[in-house]
């Protein structure tokens, strides 16, 4: 494996002679236009072109935004397969808190930095098939955060403005399909680590119902709440990706003639102005289509979801980290989450990680907030019942991306607010819940992206994809 120099370390750079960067960039543009849908229609040998140039791919943007923190040659994929159907010599990247035989597992830390034995089960799925993993990439320190600014390894830039934060934590998995460099990417979603990031950089994304995935060979946060999840140029894709991840070839399933949609009244009425234009042209456009459109008030339900979600991750993620430590060998100075603290690099995190250390949660708190959640989940399903709906839709993110190394607070109709909580405020709900999550881009603002995320029935996931397809659709 080869590890990369980030601009944390020594500026942003380019890599390779200008007769690759230009092939490459030539060249991504293909590979974005046709997505994982083309790469399996390609013959073995235009799969061999189009994975070496993905690699120059891969470098430039590592170079120039932070993508990856380690890479593979494609020589490995290179032999003739044994199975010529498949994935064989289509790359995938996979964030780096999964893990990758032969490669390390960093969490985004370098002091958690370890050689993998074995592929995650979901990885496996995928290698199984011949997918080539062709990198590891960046993400928020521990994937507690939602920039993706790094303090080791460098910000994620986003694609569309290199000023801009990518989202996170997976914002390394959304960049790379941003780029053109990928068709699929493997993130993680604890609290809208899938989500976010596909907003901003203006990608499709895709979080199953929780346990719908293997979560094996994970850096785990929140064992109740974590999900692996992809990123990918369609909802198209990830359906096709979802089958391989699921293990799971079900029955044909079809949206519906009228697909009705719950939208949250409290998620579009304190929105950033730009965020409300975009989705006052998506509703409408929505409208014309086979959508209709039922405000929903899910304020209350939000609120308190919000507030078991945090206890819940409070509780579980300081053990899982220290579990972590503790299971991987590391320096016996490495043991507690006293060690781990005093060794994270960037500031939110480690402000996160001491929180838990001076403020601990209860474990009647913790038991308490498990409870809320079963009775929550139930009550979610009688409002899909009561009102008659198919999905909720609503706007991902209330705000636009902000800028790199803003990571306390974020402009909000001009007035700043908390960072963590505004981003993640639209999102939260169907984390905690478990439900189906897909996000679509609704087209660019300037120079960054906005999105809706269409939120189906826990386990509903194919359903989900199929109206998420339709939506889609109607929107581009």
């Amino acid at each position: 494996m080869e590890g990369l120099t980030s601009d944390a370390e020594s500026g942003a750079s380019s890599t390779g002679d200008h007769q690759d960067a230009h092939t490459s960039t030539r060249s991504r543009a293909a590979r974005q236009a046709t997505g994982l849908r083309g790469w399996l229609d390609w013959s073995l040998d235009e799969r061999a072109e189009h994975l070496r140039e993905a690699y120059v791919s891969a470098e430039e943007t590592t170079a120039g935004g932070n993508v990856y923190i380690s890479l593979q040659q494609p020589e490995s994929s290179m032999i003739e397969p044994e199975v010529i159907e498949g994935w064989a010599r289509i790359p995938i990247a996979v964030k780096d808190n999964i893990d990758v035989a032969g490669f390390a597992t960093t969490g985004g830390a370098h002091y958690l930095e370890h050689i993998s034995s074995a592929d995650a089960p979901s990885v496996a799925r995928l290698r199984s098939r011949g997918a080539h993993v062709l990198g590891k990439t960046n993400l928020h320190e521990l994937a507690l955060g939602v920039t993706s600014n790094n303090a080791t390894f460098g910000p994620v830039r986003n694609p569309l403005n290199k000023s801009l934060a990518a989202g996170g934590s997976s914002g390394g998995s959304a960049a790379t399909i941003a780029y053109g460099t990928v068709p699929l990417s493997l993130g993680t979603d604890t609290g809208g680590s899938i989500s976010i990031p596909a907003a901003f950089c203006g990608v499709a994304g895709f979080r199953p119902s929780t346990g719908r995935y293997p979560s094996d060979g994970v850096l785990h946060l929140s064992p109740t709440r974590d999900t692996i999840g992809t990123h990918a140029n369609s909802i198209g894709d990830l359906r096709i990706a979802d089958e391989v991840l699921s293990s799971r070839k079900g029955q044909p399933v079809e949206a519906p003639t009228e697909i009705i949609c719950g939208v949250p009244t409290s998620f579009i009425t304190d929105v950033d102005d730009a965020v409300g234009q975009s989705w006052e042209q998506a509703a409408e456009v929505l409208q014309q289509g086979r959508c209709r459109l039922v405000r929903v008030d899910l304020h209350q339900l939000a609120d308190e979801l919000s507030f078991a979600g945090r206890t819940i991750v409070g509780w579980e993620a300081p053990r899982s980290l220290v579990e972590h430590l503790r299971a991987k060998g590391f320096h016996p100075e490495m043991r507690s989450l006293e060690d781990l603290a005093a060794r994270t690099a960037s500031p939110d995190v480690a402000a996160t990680v001491r929180g838990w250390i001076e403020s601990p949660v209860r474990e009647e708190d913790y038991a308490q907030a498990l409870r809320t959640r079963a009775q929550l989940q139930e009550k979610y399903v009688d409002i899909f019942r009561t009102n008659g709906l198919d999905v909720l839709v609503f706007p991902t993110v209330p705000v636009l991306p902000p800028p790199i190394g803003q990571d306390r607070t974020v402009d909000l109709s001009g007035q700043q607010k908390p960072l963590f909580p505004t981003i993640t405020r639209h999102v939260t709900a169907g984390t905690v819940l478990g439900t189906p999550m897909a996000t679509v881009p609704t087209g660019r603002q300037g120079v960054t992206s906005t999105a809706v995320t269409i939120q189906g029935m826990p386990n509903g996931d194919l359903r989900l994809l199929r109206i998420a397809e339709t939506i889609e659709s109607t929107l581009r």
